[in-house]
C-alpha cells in the first residue's frame, strides 16, 4: 500500500474497501471494530479478557447480537456454577491422588 492511500484514510479523506480493512486489521494485529470505531476498550488479541466482568458490565456479543443483561445474568450463574463444578472436582482429584 503507498504511503499516500494509508494517509488518507488516517486523514478521513478516503475510506477503505471492506478487503482491505479486514487486511489492514490482520497486519497491524488488531480488529476491524478497532480500526473502525477506534474503541479505546479494545483488548489485543491473545490478551485475555475476563469473562466475569464481561458476563456482569457487558457487551456480550453472540452471532452479531448482542445479548441482553438478564440473559448475561443467567450466563454468568451457569459459568460460576460450571467453576464451582471443576473447582470441586479438582478437590476430590487432589485429595485421591494424595492417598
Amino acid at each position: 500500500m503507498h504511503r499516500s492511500t494509508y494517509n488518507s484514510y488516517e486523514l478521513g479523506y478516503r475510506l477503505p474497501e471492506p478487503p482491505k480493512i479486514k487486511e489492514l486489521a490482520r497486519v497491524l494485529e488488531t480488529s476491524t471494530d478497532y480500526l473502525l470505531f477506534a474503541n479505546d476498550d479494545y483488548d489485543a488479541p491473545g490478551e485475555a479478557s475476563d469473562l466475569k466482568d464481561i458476563l456482569e458490565n457487558g457487551p456480550l456479543v453472540y452471532g452479531g447480537e448482542i445479548i441482553a443483561e438478564e440473559h448475561r445474568n443467567y450466563l454468568a450463574s451457569i459459568v460460576d456454577s460450571i467453576v464451582e463444578k471443576l473447582d470441586t472436582l479438582d478437590i476430590i482429584i487432589k485429595n485421591k491422588s494424595s492417598k
